[in-house]
């Protein structure tokens, strides 16, 4: 089992307001698994991702990747674990305007220490893996929004992670846009890598091997 989430809650506070994103989740994901999660907006989609991610802890309950408790580890060693096992997609690309497409996606590779001959062969293969080989040397001014979004996805892919967390990937783009990007992610999981996704397109749901629906921050189907 890869993803593990035993009564997982989680709750924001606001001065004297506390709000509850998450309540009581209990989720098990596989490896290899394609993995959609739905809901309307403030369901809780982002929140469960972003702990799924490393990005975020719950205030109750266990959170175990691949069978290591995510709680009982320091804040570095969690960046650590994220940086080496998790690729993360957001709805925006959040790239870096004066670095190139290359640049971008090799960023994470910088952070581990990974010499520059292999930086470069990674990064080739995860451009390649998005169509975005020829615009290796493109900034991503010079893209379309797409396009960017795939170069967002080859850098959350560059360094091989077990799991893709992908957030309304597919939020800003046009249909044809978001389909291309839904049948890469397929092609990576296909390949092996599990993949979380979170999408208010149940047409892009349905493409998953399985769909978990939140309301309200419970899991009702």
């Amino acid at each position: 089992m890869l993803v593990e989430l035993e009564g997982v809650s989680k709750v924001y506070t606001q001065g004297w307001v506390s709000i509850c994103a998450l309540s009581d989740i209990e989720l098990q994901i596989d490896r290899g698994e394609f993995v959609a999660v739905t809901g309307p907006s403030g369901a809780g989609k982002s929140t469960l991702l972003r702990i799924i991610a490393c990005l975020d802890r719950p205030t109750t309950g266990m959170y175990r990747l691949d069978g290591q408790e995510i709680q009982a580890v320091s804040k570095a060693q969690q960046a650590r674990i994220r940086s080496e096992r998790i690729g993360y997609l957001s709805e925006h690309p959040h790239l870096i305007s004066d670095l190139t497409v290359a640049e971008n996606v090799e960023v994470p590779l910088v952070f581990r220490g990974i010499s520059r001959v292999q930086r470069r062969e990674l990064v080739e293969k995860a451009l390649n893996r998005v169509g975005l080989q020829d615009r290796m040397n493109h900034l991503p001014g010079h893209l379309s929004i797409g396009q960017q979004q795939r170069v967002a996805l080859a850098r959350a892919i560059v360094a091989q992670p077990e799991i893709v967390v992908a957030d309304e990937p597919t939020g800003r783009l046009n249909t044809r846009s978001g389909r291309e990007l839904m049948e890469m992610l397929l092609q990576i999981n296909r390949s092996g890598t599990c993949v979380v996704l979170a999408t208010h397109d149940a047409d892009l749901a349905d493409m998953a091997e399985r769909t978990i629906d939140l309301v309200d921050g419970r899991i009702v189907t």
